[in-house]
């Protein structure tokens, strides 16, 4: 067992020294390797190639990794390099991710909260999608911690009128509801 998970990390080691590649085609290579060999430490390497790359072919390739992964132990995993300021120009990715893989993202709803008052309009649309599609619901301490961030945004931003603002306190309304029926 102890030899087989050396030899493993051995494997995702060298898949992640292609994945650094400059070559696109080892690059996709390594990726696609990743789907079949890789784990939860994989996930940072992959969202950083997917941040610095100009490779459309290889934005493809990691962005349908993270849309498809169903390893419960990626979502920590997600939620750090979501809150990360280097990954910011794929926080969105990242956000769509997190629906469409059907993982369990309820843990890291701060971490959501925290993306969606510090991006873009479309990480705040993507925030309402995420609540959506949640499984389960979220529990109380979950919906208290995001609204305390989504609540603080509004009230630093002044209530200016934008669409990002209205989003948000569309999510401001949607978590309140939640918090209602629980």
């Amino acid at each position: 067992m102890a030899e087989q998970k050396s030899n493993q990390g051995k494997r995702i080691k060298e898949l992640l020294s292609q994945l650094g590649s400059k070559e696109e085609n080892t690059q996709i290579e390594a990726i696609k390797s990743l789907r079949m060999h890789g784990n939860e430490t994989a996930i940072e390497p992959l969202v950083q190639v997917l941040s610095k790359t100009t490779s459309e072919n290889v934005k493809k390739e990691i962005t349908e990794l993270l849309n498809t992964i169903k390893s419960s132990k990626v979502p920590a995993e997600i939620a750090k390099c979501l809150v990360n300021e280097d990954y910011e120009n794929v926080r969105q990715t990242l956000m769509v991710s997190i629906w469409s893989s059907g993982l369990d993202y309820r843990p890291y709803m701060s971490e959501i909260a925290t993306a969606s008052v510090q991006g873009e309009l479309m990480e705040a649309i993507e925030c309402i999608t995420i609540l959506e599609n949640l499984e389960g619901g979220l529990d109380e301490e979950q919906i208290m911690d995001a609204l305390v961030i989504f609540k603080s945004f509004l009230v630093d931003d002044k209530g200016a009128d934008d669409p990002k603002n209205e989003i948000i306190k569309e999510i401001v309304m949607l978590l309140q509801h939640m918090n209602d029926t629980v």
